[in-house]
């Protein structure tokens, strides 16, 4: 029965999802676009703090057919966003807690494949899981759940590793915390896409498979020896920096330093952004000019560093907005279309919004956009005061 009633609460969010990313990107000709955004964000504020889902949810389905079928008016399609927005925080809730509560009830085994190694230190390493077959005393059913294992370091698992694990069962405690107004662990697992986390002392499993090819353990093989590399020919504060501003990893900042950033005001310094992806790209054009080849192909290279840095790189809320921005004002460019940063901007935190809505409530997500909004809406207004000034002076002229 559960895993029945799952499965339905994902077809609906999934449609859902698709559908209003439709409606956005197809149908809705308005050009204040912001109204798509500003009704989504609040839906998902409304429903995670004062739960509206369950008197107006159906408001949003019925309100898809005048949409589509008679076409009504455009003032229509941002409260369908409200509503739809909330069904969507609301199926991810209850897609949650009947994980949860199902794998905290007993101890089960599952066949999981390994998604993510972290060392924390030279004793303890972070391991993401991602179930597919669970088996407990009374059931034994597919199932899509991603784990989180805090674990000594006496295993030899690798990303890709398709094992068998025994025994396991998730910390009770974790489920009575209640969400409150800031951001708690259980909403931190949820951004992640993370069901629950558990501490091993020691974990009983059977490798069942290991793929020799595994794209995802090649990228994660080629990071670390990135990292390794940075370590040990660069002094300590030195890598620390260089690791957390071009590569986007924190793990390695020294305390002290990373206090005295916060002392003088200027610890978004740290934080990956539109400038070290400015940066970058900028360097990449100035040896790109020497290199004499057409602009179309300059840009598919660019758009192809893009990709592998992205790759090879520890990424952020922040990096992910930037890095979308110039993948797609970088991709207009190959293919001679013209780009609204304005609307890019929009999408892009629209899509994050829809798919993963808890990020709405995390600090890095609202300044990241946030300002980024505020510095364009500054740079517009500002445009916009200087044309009648220009118009005037060529007049007397």
């Amino acid at each position: 029965m559960f895993f029945t009633i799952l499965d339905t609460l994902n077809l609906l969010e999934i449609v859902l999802q698709l559908l209003l990313l439709g409606i956005f990107l197809f149908h809705y000709k308005n050009k204040n676009y912001y109204l798509c955004l500003f009704a989504t964000i609040l839906g998902i504020y409304l429903e995670k703090r004062f739960h509206i889902t369950h008197s107006i949810a159906i408001v949003s389905l019925i309100l898809f057919i005048p949409i589509y079928i008679k076409k009504y008016s455009q003032q229509l399609i941002p409260v369908l966003f409200l509503f739809s927005t909330a069904t969507i925080v609301n199926l991810k809730t209850h897609k949650i807690q009947i994980l949860r509560n199902l794998l905290a009830s007993q101890n089960f085994d599952a066949v999981a494949t390994v998604k993510k190694i972290s060392m924390i230190n030279p004793n303890k390493t972070q391991m993401l899981m991602k179930i597919n077959e669970l088996q407990t005393k009374t059931l034994k059913n597919l199932l899509n759940a991603n784990l989180l294992l805090f674990l000594r370091n006496d295993n030899e698992l690798k990303t890709g590793d398709m094992i068998k694990i025994y025994n396991i069962k998730l910390n009770n405690n974790l489920l009575n915390n209640q969400l409150i107004s800031t951001p708690s662990f259980l909403e931190y697992l949820e951004k992640e896409n993370i069901t629950s986390s558990i501490f091993v002392k020691n974990l009983d499993y059977k490798l069942i498979k290991r793929p020799k090819i595994s794209i995802s353990r090649f990228i994660e093989e080629q990071r670390n020896q990135i990292k390794k590399d940075i370590i040990n020919k660069l002094n300590q504060n030195t890598a620390a920096l260089f690791l957390s501003i071009f590569l986007g990893n924190k793990k390695e900042e020294n305390i002290k330093t990373k206090n005295e950033f916060y002392f003088w005001g200027i610890s978004h310094y740290l934080a990956r952004s539109g400038l070290h992806i400015a940066l970058l790209v900028l360097s990449w054009q100035i040896i790109f000019q020497y290199l004499f080849l057409p602009i179309q192909i300059r840009n598919l290279l660019l758009l192809l560093f893009f990709i592998i840095y992205s790759l090879l790189s520890w990424s952020s809320i922040s990096f992910y907005r930037a890095f979308s921005v110039a993948l797609l004002v970088y991709f207009g460019r190959i293919i001679n279309k013209q780009t609204n940063i304005n609307y890019i901007l929009t999408t892009i935190c629209l899509l994050i919004a829809i798919i993963n809505p808890i990020q709405v409530f995390f600090l890095d997500f609202q300044l990241s956009f946030g300002i980024t909004f505020a510095l364009l809406f500054l740079a517009r207004h500002s445009k916009n005061k200087q044309k009648p000034k220009e118009k005037h002076a060529y007049e007397k002229k």
